[in-house]
């Protein structure tokens, strides 16, 4: 996603998301070395309860984002995976 997507999404969480408010939010820049996530990257610190994931991934799944928890349960990033933007791009391409 880009960095317009990203700001926007995050408002989006801060509306939808009302639970996560005072939790620490993160714009990530674009990292090439990546291998799962093309693009900025949103990153949240927080307690990930089944709770505050349902409202995050409802808000992700409508841009088709992809939002992965950390083994302990603080930290969530939300990004555009690779391979969904592989597929894209190759539609139509005959």
């Amino acid at each position: 996603m880009d960095r317009a997507e990203a700001v926007n999404l995050i408002r989006e969480i801060d509306r939808e998301c009302k639970d996560i408010r005072g939790t620490s939010i993160m714009l990530m820049e674009p990292d090439p070395n990546d291998a799962l996530a093309k693009g900025y990257r949103v990153q949240i610190r927080m307690k990930a309860t089944p709770m505050r994931l349902r409202c995050l991934k409802t808000v992700a799944g409508q841009y088709d984002l992809q939002v992965n928890v950390a083994a302990d349960n603080w930290l969530v990033t939300i990004y555009t995976p690779k391979k969904a933007i592989e597929q894209t791009s190759g539609q139509g391409l005959m």
